[in-house]
């Protein structure tokens, strides 16, 4: 569901992964496409997925958890004065 939204800010601790296909089956919400092929597998094999997950555009931030909701907060302030 991630990967269909056009902001994505995670905090140092949060999890990602497609874990339908740990039961068999296909990702939803298009994540078989939205994931880059040449890099899915190899990413959530990575114990540094974070830094990584912000290289590749996958999220936006990354942020420590203990700034993260005031961070999160100052950002949307900021994209709300933005025209539509």
């Amino acid at each position: 569901m991630a990967m269909a939204c056009d902001i994505r800010i995670a905090s140092e601790n949060a999890k990602m992964g497609q874990t339908e296909i740990n039961i068999g089956l296909i990702p939803g919400w298009g994540g078989t496409q939205r994931l880059d092929q040449s890099q899915g597998a190899h990413f959530y094999r990575r114990n540094d997925w974070r830094k990584t997950a912000e290289q590749l555009g996958l999220v936006n931030m990354v942020i420590p958890k203990v700034f993260f909701r005031e961070t999160v907060r100052r950002f949307a302030l900021e994209l709300a004065k933005k025209p539509p």
